[in-house]
């Protein structure tokens, strides 16, 4: 046997641990048996000399694991990750029905992209398209600038995609700002499979109101608020969330917004809120982007000082992103293909056309995002004690390093800062622990 790959010792507060990634688990250790683990990596003693107990718990977290279990973990990874890849029985749409938006959010990565809005004839090709895969699972994102500012065409899509009969599962969910759900697009989602609403409100009144800027001036924040009351009630079988883009200039309005949005529809449980940091596509400006040591204290603020316990990185997770599987695609207005929502109206990323017959033009791109922009084909990742837990970045940004000569962030991990990471993951685990216990012991 030997020490997996996948073990980090972690020295904090708390004490001293090894964290595995396989298993997502921590184990506290003494001093003395930290010496004795380093002179077992560096080969100095042998695994066979350790206690038997200690040596039965190494092995049930997968820190001492059989000579080719590494190997093998990692081989199941990949088969994971292809199976899923290319799964072809679901089909994921996303359709952008308008590239124009009613707002100027300073963070927008779609800044100066041209506004063009979606045709009658592109809706065609769409069906047409939908026709030719006869997905028995068929999800459909509706996507912008603004989708709402095109409704037309999610009233006529939906209306035509409803009819097609060999469809199994059908969902739709929408992306949207929130302050055109009126009266009459409420009414209409009323029995229509719609499954999923996003809202963005970027803090409280006064900040929100500064970076979810509308283009007449006109403040959103009570809009938005009044249209997801009335949407909550008249939609009870869709879930609506709500996400605060967190930077510099609004992350102590999110604590309080929690609160506040949790107590306001505190009754309906198709509601959550959730936060997600403002990522630099070198276009972050005004929005103040949070580096790694800023999010890290972030996220333990909202746990130690609100009782909000966020989802803590490293995670067990091998979810992949819609640019690696291959049916997954973003529909621009005028039918041009791409395989990230972030690279909509930029020409030189496109892979296609959904109103042309071949459909596919590009199939070097669509091959690179499919097999080779991901962790699998870099030499940092295979080497990394965080595999088994990372998704792998962003595959749009390692196609712009790569093709591009950018240097957009890759690794999820500022490794400057991966013993606060650790550290605050375990500070969660006995958050929970602790909550889970106090619930059993008030039962019991």
């Amino acid at each position: 046997m030997k020490w997996s790959k996948y073990n980090y010792i972690l020295n904090c507060k708390h004490g001293v641990f090894v964290y595995n990634s396989t298993t997502n688990s921590f184990l506290k250790i003494s001093l003395p048996l930290l010496d004795t683990f380093k002179n077992m990596k560096e080969g100095n003693i042998k695994i066979d000399e350790l206690d038997e107990d200690i040596k039965k718990i190494l092995i049930t977290h997968n820190i001492l694991v059989s000579n080719d279990f590494d190997d093998k973990y990692l081989t199941k990874l990949k088969y994971t990750h292809s199976r899923s890849a290319f799964a072809n029985s679901q089909l994921s749409l996303t359709i952008a029905t308008t590239t124009n938006c009613n707002f100027r959010c300073p963070y927008c990565y779609e800044a100066g992209i041209s506004h063009t809005k979606m045709d009658e004839e592109t809706e065609t090709a769409i069906i047409d398209y939908i026709n030719s895969i006869k997905p028995r699972t068929l999800d459909i994102t509706w996507y912008g600038g603004e989708p709402l500012m095109n409704f037309k065409t999610i009233e006529r899509l939906t209306d035509k995609i409803n009819e097609l009969s060999y469809i199994e599962n059908l969902k739709y969910d929408i992306i949207t700002n929130g302050s055109l759900l009126t009266e009459k697009v409420r009414s209409y989602f009323v029995g229509k499979k719609l499954k999923n609403v996003q809202i963005t409100i970027d803090g409280l009144e006064e900040n929100h109101n500064r970076t979810r800027i509308t283009k007449n001036g006109k403040s959103s924040y009570h809009i938005i608020l009044n249209n997801l009351d009335k949407a909550l009630e008249i939609l009870p079988d869709c879930h609506f969330s709500v996400r605060v883009n967190i930077g510099l200039n609004n992350r102590d309005d999110y604590p309080l917004l929690y609160h506040k949005l949790r107590e306001r529809y505190e009754a309906k449980t198709n509601f959550s809120i959730y936060f997600s940091f403002v990522e630099d596509y070198s276009m972050c400006g005004g929005a103040s982007c949070l580096n790694s040591k800023d999010r890290i204290d972030f996220l333990r603020y909202l746990q130690n000082e609100h009782h909000i316990a966020e989802e803590v990185y490293p995670r067990r997770q091998q979810c992949l992103c819609i640019a690696n599987t291959i049916n997954n695609f973003v529909i621009a207005p005028n039918g041009d293909l791409y395989k990230c929502w972030n690279e909509i109206g930029r020409k030189d990323y496109i892979v296609g056309n959904i109103k042309n017959k071949k459909i596919i033009t590009n199939y070097d791109l669509i091959c690179d995002y499919s097999i080779n922009y991901n962790k699998f084909n870099d030499p940092k990742c295979l080497e990394c004690f965080l595999l088994p837990v990372c998704v792998g970045g962003c595959p749009s940004n390692r196609n712009s390093n790569l093709t591009r000569n950018t240097n957009l962030e890759i690794c999820p991990y500022n490794f400057e800062h991966i013993d606060l990471a650790l550290e605050l993951m375990y500070e969660r685990v006995l958050a929970t622990t602790k909550k889970y216990l106090l619930k059993h012991a008030i039962q019991s």
